[in-house]
């Protein structure tokens, strides 16, 4: 029986104003690109299955460490992220 070995952790998503706007991120999905960047979809929004949730991308290019919000996946979001 194969584990999953947990060897570190970092933030993808980190809503910058949660006193002031009601923003989460959940359902991360990443994969490691050609380039070596890691590349994560994840779904944000004010509340799980609110009315304003979308799949955005977000990109490490150090391994995890950091990472750039790309924006949503497809076209122009709803709302401001």
């Amino acid at each position: 029986m194969s584990a999953i070995e947990v060897i570190d952790h970092h933030t993808v998503y980190d809503n910058s104003i949660p006193n002031l706007k009601s923003r989460h991120g959940y359902f991360p999905g990443m994969v490691k690109v050609p380039s070596g960047d890691l590349v994560t979809l994840f779904v944000m929004g004010e509340a799980f299955d609110a009315a304003n949730c979308e799949t955005y991308v977000t990109r490490s290019s150090d391994g995890g460490r950091t990472w750039v919000l790309q924006g949503p996946l497809c076209g122009e979001p709803t709302s401001r992220a």
